[in-house]
């Protein structure tokens, strides 16, 4: 059997992981600052994971904010970032990442159902194993369920990169049902 020998070259974390680490730092700072500077309830923290299949299947976990814009629209953007599961992947690395600004349109805006659905359009890029980032056009259909405590959760079924699904939890501000 051929022995697996690692160089230092494999074992150092690769700067692709770094440069991840970084935006998402900086979009979770990002967030907190403008929280901070506008009045209470305006913008609200989410956390989600997704799995998002193309070339390559990643699972990701990511953070962002999201406003309201009246009663039926809002705006966010999330930075995610996670590993290559299935697929092609190369030495340098098995991170995929990626950064998603969004709308949201309520369908069901007062929570009439216990399970209210939404759809949403935006922009989101990509990078997976170490290639260059790539821009893709982003749809999306989900629904929320009922607020437990001060989070609201999601389900959400998507396309821009890949097909994604993901499971949402919001932080349900005073400007969110």
């Amino acid at each position: 059997m051929p022995e697996l020998e690692l160089t230092a070259r494999q074992s150092a974390p690769s700067s692709s992981i770094w440069r991840v680490g970084a935006w998402v730092a900086a979009a979770v700072i990002a967030a907190r600052v403008a929280a901070a500077q506008e009045a209470p309830g305006r913008f609200a923290a989410e956390g989600r994971v997704d799995v998002v299949t193309a070339g390559a299947t990643a699972v990701q976990g990511g953070m962002g904010v999201t406003t309201s814009l009246g009663t039926s629209l809002r705006l966010g953007g999330v930075a995610a970032v996670g590993a290559i599961v299935e697929g092609p992947t190369t030495d340098r690395s098995p991170v995929s990442a990626r950064v998603d600004l969004f709308g949201r349109l309520l369908v069901d805006p007062f929570k009439e159902l216990s399970w209210a659905p939404y759809v949403g359009g935006g922009g989101s890029v990509r990078s997976d194993y170490g290639r260059a980032p790539r821009g893709y056009l982003l749809a999306l259909i989900g629904v929320e369920g009922p607020r437990v405590g001060d989070w609201i959760p999601a389900v959400e079924l998507g396309l821009g990169g890949g097909t994604r699904i993901g499971v949402v939890l919001q932080r349900g501000g005073r400007d969110m049902p």
